[in-house]
């Protein structure tokens, strides 16, 4: 080392004669004569053991820190790798902007709406990517959130892709100043779209509605006066038939009498079709008014009214307690007088008829199996049951149609429309009927009705 004549500097531990390590520098360096002579090295030892100590607690805390930087670093990039998973899996096209209005984040969705690379635009004007917006909603609404104004507009048409949009601009604040501006742009096109196509639905079809509106209005003053005006010749056929039936009948043979006969039969059929007829058409528009109804006492009235009928078949009619409800006094009468009139007029022959009359109350289970009802409201169910005739349960809707008869009208005169005319009162009442029946052996009638109305 000497030999080589140059600046010699060590450091070294050293083991003290108490046994403790002790840090040392040493220096030294060439000396010369004035010829030039090497004469030796002259220097000096330092104890460094703080120095260095020192130093190593130093390196020690610089690497803690860079360790945990690197780990703040790496759970800051977990969270924005976190927040742009969040923001590239919405089908919101959002952006964020600084206060000059230059992109400092953008997600997948506005990369794909507005056809850009993230990379490409970040760190530039919006002014330079889309020169288009300036002055528009968008830009003047990205002003506004930079003075600190939350802004939104739920109708914006964008001047780049034409499609509409409901946008949000929030001001991002630190330590009270805005220092960026988040824009988010939801796309409501296709419910925009939507909505006016079913607007212009709605006006065609109120349009519709008033057309059909005024055509059933003109059929039903057709039907009306038509049925009214054919009552008058209907009743003349009638009166002169029948006198002319009596001027013949003693001295006519009974060929042409039996014609006559027919005639007058045809003509009172029709006569009853016609007044079920009016009847039927009165139903379109029912009253509305309801009022308190004693059942019991539309029986007893209707029963009265069929006095000579029942009392000429012998007839049996059983009546237990019936419910008050609210409905149209008017219509429940045509209710019950067409059930009855139904019951005794398809009795057997030779047979007594025996009608029964119940009534029930319908629970939340049983309601629910009908759906035109209201399950909001309470149900009764008055069943009207005979020992009649009967019907095939394969029939059980088709006799609450108009005109639809199972029995030969020679046989069992009427027009078809009653039980037409009860389901019409039901469904004015918010209720329904149904029935069944087994040939020969009777049928039964459930009226279900509302307890009450609002």
């Amino acid at each position: 080392m000497f030999d080589a004549r140059k600046e010699i500097h060590l450091e070294y531990r050293f083991k003290r004669s108490d046994g403790k390590y002790r840090w040392l520098s040493d220096k030294g360096i060439p000396r010369y004569s004035s010829d030039g002579d090497f004469l030796g090295d002259i220097g000096g030892c330092a104890d460094i053991t703080e120095q260095k100590m020192a130093l190593d607690e130093l390196e020690r805390l610089i690497t803690e820190r860079t360790s945990e930087l690197k780990n703040r670093n790496d759970e800051l990039q977990q969270q924005k790798d976190f927040v742009d998973a969040i923001l590239d899996s919405s089908v919101d096209v959002i952006s964020v902007f600084d206060t000059e209005k230059r992109y400092l984040s953008l997600n997948k969705r506005c990369e794909d709406v507005y056809g850009i690379k993230k990379e490409n635009v970040l760190g530039k004007k919006i002014d330079d990517i889309f020169p288009q917006t300036i002055n528009s909603d968008f830009y003047n609404g990205l002003h506004q959130a930079i003075l600190g104004n939350n802004i939104h507009h739920p109708k914006y048409q964008s001047v780049v892709t034409g499609r509409n949009y409901e946008t949000f601009y929030i001001p991002l604040k630190h330590d009270g100043k805005v220092n960026a501006v988040l824009a988010i742009a939801h796309d409501n096109t296709d419910i925009m779209e939507a909505t006016e196509r079913l607007q212009f639905s709605n006006v065609e079809l109120e349009q519709k509605n008033r057309e059909l509106e005024w055509s059933n209005n003109e059929l039903e003053q057709f039907a009306y006066v038509a049925s009214h005006d054919l009552q008058e010749p209907l009743r003349k056929i009638r009166t002169y038939s029948g006198i002319l039936y009596e001027n013949m009948k003693s001295e006519t043979a009974e060929g042409p009498l039996l014609t006559l006969q027919k005639i007058m039969n045809s003509a009172e059929r029709m006569s009853t079709l016609i007044y079920d007829l009016l009847n039927f058409s009165r139903l379109i528009h029912p009253e509305k008014t309801f009022e308190s109804i004693d059942l019991n006492r539309i029986i007893r009235n209707v029963v009265t009214d069929f006095e000579l009928t029942i009392q000429q078949k012998k007839a049996g009619i059983h009546v237990e307690t019936l419910p008050v409800i609210r409905a149209t006094a008017l219509q429940m009468n045509q209710l019950f007088y067409n059930l009855l009139n139904n019951s005794l007029k398809f009795s057997k022959e030779n047979v007594a008829p025996v009608i029964t009359i119940t009534s029930s109350v319908l629970d939340r289970g049983e309601i629910t199996k009908f759906k035109s009802l209201n399950p909001e409201l309470s149900y009764v169910d008055i069943t009207v049951k005979d020992n009649g005739i009967g019907f095939d349960q394969q029939y059980a809707e088709q006799i609450f149609e108009v005109f639809k008869r199972l029995q030969n009208k020679n046989i069992y005169p009427g027009s078809g429309i009653g039980l037409a005319l009860c389901r019409k009162i039901l469904l004015n009442h918010q209720g329904d009927i149904y029935a069944e029946g087994r040939e020969n052996e009777g049928a039964a009638f459930h009226i279900i009705l509302p307890t009450g109305h609002e």
